[in-house]
């Protein structure tokens, strides 16, 4: 029994590591994507875009975390790595395994899903050791990062439209503003580290400024499939809730950053459901 808690423990300890339920949402981004660009056609692509999705995101938060072992110290001393749950050499090995599981599947993508999905392996690798840290670039590059999931969903079933490249756009608005948020919350560890966030030089007032700006941004976005004649009113009435929530949280910011991270990605789900309830009910267009 006690090696069956352990094993339990330590597999529970993995998936924090990876950050599996994130994971899982980049993945869930992945087919939303699929599915709007080319309608209720699932298939094997599908399939390996979305592990392939959950492997990338995995590796890429196991080499984060890896990097960013002194920052989590004081930020994040609950996480595995700082609190001794899995050891700098076992998160160094899966990493590279989930980076040869996230290559694998790609193999029977279309070349365009195969360039995205190298580019951004590129970027999760290079983003804790050259951009994070540094104003507003390590935002965008994560907002591409998350919203270019949605992309890729659509490259893999060879669709990608004005649509589906809409709602990439508001997923990386969103995921920017969410960051930016991010580092408001963090900014104690950061400064300890020596990070130049846009918290730390531009303060915690401008920093929400630019957030708010870029929610905005998203919620002008959300106009698109309804100005192409793509989506009606079933998407519009599901819309206008995700850019209530959306907006609400960026201006909460300023004095709950933690609060409006949660709404802002509670915002971003409903958007999803916006975007697929015309395919999944296409009478309510």
């Amino acid at each position: 029994m006690p090696s069956a808690c352990g094993g339990m423990d330590s597999l529970a300890a993995v998936a924090e590591l990876m950050r599996l339920r994130n994971a899982v949402a980049a993945a869930v981004l992945t087919v939303t994507g699929a599915v709007v660009a080319g309608g209720l056609a699932p298939g094997m692509a599908v399939v390996a875009a979305a592990v392939a999705t959950v492997a990338a995101t995995g590796a890429g938060n196991a080499i984060n975390d890896l990097i960013d072992r002194p920052v989590d110290a004081v930020n994040r001393p609950d996480r595995p790595l700082p609190r001794g749950a899995v050891t700098p050499t076992e998160a160094r090995v899966l990493g590279g395994v989930l980076v040869v599981i996230a290559l694998a599947s790609t193999l029977v993508l279309p070349p365009l899903a195969i360039a995205i999905a190298a580019g951004n392996l590129l970027a999760l690798g290079s983003y804790t050791q050259w951009f994070k840290g540094r104003v507003l670039v390590g935002n965008l590059l994560v907002g591409w990062l998350t919203g270019s999931t949605v992309l890729f969903g659509a490259a893999a079933v060879r669709a990608v439209g004005p649509t589906v490249v809409v709602l990439g756009g508001m997923v990386i608005g969103a995921t920017v503003a969410r960051e930016l948020i991010k580092d408001i919350e963090d900014a104690v560890g950061d400064a300890t580290a020596g990070l130049q966030t846009a918290a730390i030089v531009w303060g915690r007032r401008r920093t929400v400024r630019v957030a708010r700006l870029i929610g905005a941004g998203s919620v002008a976005l959300s106009l698109g499939p309804v100005l192409l004649g793509a989506y009606g009113l079933l998407y519009i009435g599901i819309i206008v809730v995700a850019d209530v929530l959306l907006m609400r949280s960026v201006w909460r910011a300023r004095v709950d950053a933690s609060g409006a991270q949660r709404e802002l990605k509670r915002a971003m789900y409903v958007a999803m459901v916006a975007f697929l309830a015309p395919v999944l009910l296409p009478l309510g267009m």
